[in-house]
């Protein structure tokens, strides 16, 4: 929740667990806090079950080859086309090499030295 009081505003302790899709890709991420429990399963039909509790889906014990959960701050991504997961890592990684930030800044930056008039 979130209070506006004049200049004045509350931080927002909401939790949040957001779930995407483009049709091919499914993710979800999970707010830096972790409030929000995440859990998934993966079954031997390669399905994946995705809540906040356990137990919400009917998956028996043997059918059932993975299961784990999200940890704060983390992705989870199913490219449904190749039927794999993406690693977080892996994501991260191919979002941060997306444009040559360090070769802007060498090229657009000037870097003067100062010196301080201290009297």
């Amino acid at each position: 929740m979130c209070v506006d009081r004049g200049m004045y505003v509350r931080v927002c302790l909401s939790v949040a667990l957001i779930v995407f899709t483009d049709g091919r890709y499914i993710g979800s991420v999970l707010d830096r806090n972790g409030l929000r429990p995440s859990r998934f399963y993966v079954s031997k039909s390669n399905f994946m079950y995705m809540a906040s509790e356990v137990g919400v889906a009917n998956v028996a014990c043997d059918e059932v080859i993975q299961k784990g959960r999200l940890k704060p701050g983390r992705l989870l991504l199913v490219d449904t086309q190749h039927g794999i997961f993406v690693k977080d890592e892996v994501i991260k990684e191919q979002i941060a090499t997306m444009r040559p930030v360090a070769s802007w800044i060498k090229q657009e930056v000037i870097f003067t030295s100062l010196t301080l008039d201290r009297r």
